[in-house]
């Protein structure tokens, strides 16, 4: 199934070629760089090192639970309603990110579904598939 892309050109472009058989191209892995668009200016929007993420939303995360603690700070209600809003949050964004996970990162799609929702799948989870080592 390599031999259907140029590995030296832009990826996103080519979807469209292989809409025949994307579903059983996606979900064979290869180690190896994969270029999602032509020009550098774009492409150097997608490589984001893992360490990136938590480091930016960590601090984001503890400054919007310390502001809202600290406006109200003398009513102790208030930090069983926080607590319960977090964990509120918390399990609703684990049923969310298992629910679109399974049912539509994971959906099987078929030799008609079509070049952009080929390239649309590729573009949100089916480049995890193709290349999981990238960065």
């Amino acid at each position: 199934f390599q031999h259907l892309v140029d590995w030296s050109k832009a990826m996103l472009p080519q979807i469209a070629n292989i809409t025949d058989c994307y579903d059983e191209w996606v979900h064979k892995p290869v180690d190896r760089p994969l270029r999602l668009f032509g020009p550098w200016y774009l492409e150097m929007c997608t490589k984001t090192p893992w360490w990136l993420v938590p480091t930016f939303w960590i601090p984001v995360i503890i400054r919007c639970a310390w502001e809202d603690l600290t406006s109200s700070w003398q009513d102790r209600s208030q930090l069983a309603v926080f607590s319960a809003y977090f964990l509120f949050g918390v399990l609703l964004w684990s049923f969310l990110e298992y629910t679109l996970h399974r049912w539509v990162f994971h959906v099987k799609l078929s030799s008609n579904s079509g070049s952009w929702l080929c390239t649309f799948h590729f573009l949100i989870h089916g480049l995890h598939h193709k290349v999981p080592y990238d960065p």
